[in-house]
This record gives C-alpha cells, sequence and structure tokens, in this order.
C-alpha cells in the first residue's frame, strides 16, 4: 500500500478503490480526484453493481468508498451484503461511509451495517487519508 506525503501532496500509490455513488456528477469528480492522487479507481453507480464487480474480482480492491443514502439497495444494505461475501472468501474489505448527513444516528447505522470509517460528503482528501491509513494499517493487523 504506498501511499505518503510527498512534496505536499498526498499519493495514494496505487490503491485499488471502489466507489458506490449514485450521484454520477459526485462520483465523477471522485474518480477524478482519486486517479489525480494515483489511486486506481472503479465506480459503481449502486449497490448492485458495487457488488457485482466485489463479487466478480475477489481481492481486487483495496477499499470501499460507499455512499450511503442511495436509491434501491443502499450503502448500509450493500455493506451487509459485503460482510457475507467476505466471509464467504475469508477476507474483510474495508468499507468507508460517506454521506453529508453528519448526525450520530447515521454513524450508528454504519458502524452495525459493518462499515470501517465515516466520511462527511464533500469527501476532503485529507480525511480520507486519514480514513484509509487507520482501516489499512488495522486490517494489517
Amino acid at each position: 500500500m504506498g501511499w505518503m506525503q510527498m512534496a505536499g501532496q498526498k499519493d495514494f500509490g496505487g490503491l485499488r478503490l471502489l466507489i458506490a455513488e449514485d450521484n454520477t456528477l459526485y462520483g465523477e469528480m471522485m474518480t477524478e480526484l482519486l486517479t489525480m492522487y494515483h489511486a486506481k479507481v472503479r465506480l459503481a453507480k449502486n449497490g448492485v453493481e458495487a457488488l457485482r464487480l466485489l463479487r466478480e474480482s475477489t481481492n481486487a480492491f483495496d477499499a470501499v468508498l460507499m455512499d450511503v443514502l442511495m436509491p434501491g439497495m443502499n450503502g448500509y444494505e450493500t455493506t451487509r451484503a459485503i460482510r457475507r461475501l467476505d466471509k464467504a472468501h475469508n477476507g474483510q474489505v474495508p468499507v468507508l461511509a460517506m454521506t453529508a448527513g453528519t448526525d450520530e444516528s447515521i454513524r450508528r447505522r454504519a458502524r452495525e451495517a459493518g462499515m470501517d470509517a465515516f466520511l462527511g460528503k464533500p469527501v476532503e482528501v485529507a480525511a480520507l487519508d486519514e480514513a484509509l491509513g487507520r482501516v489499512l494499517r488495522e486490517k494489517a493487523v
């Protein structure tokens, strides 16, 4: 995992990230931003598509950035399904919740669903860097 601080810029060092985001514009902005910081990004437009990508490519992603409030299969339901998939493959991909809502009930529901970290929208690169560093270190232990 090689992200680091270089000349004042974050470098996500080729981390493979899956973004599950129903807002097309926001998903494209996140993809462009993370690609600019050298992450390898796939964008899923909903929870069903995110699950399909994870099923097709076991261990293909270092982490998932999950919009919490997607129509159809929301981020909580998708994360629960990911956790069932993790058990079948004896691994656990970190899931980071993304939402504009920041009240404690949303954070609690995210933890209960199995999400590893919480990011407010709009996601700030420094907050993402800190959260990814923490969850990936915990996964490595």
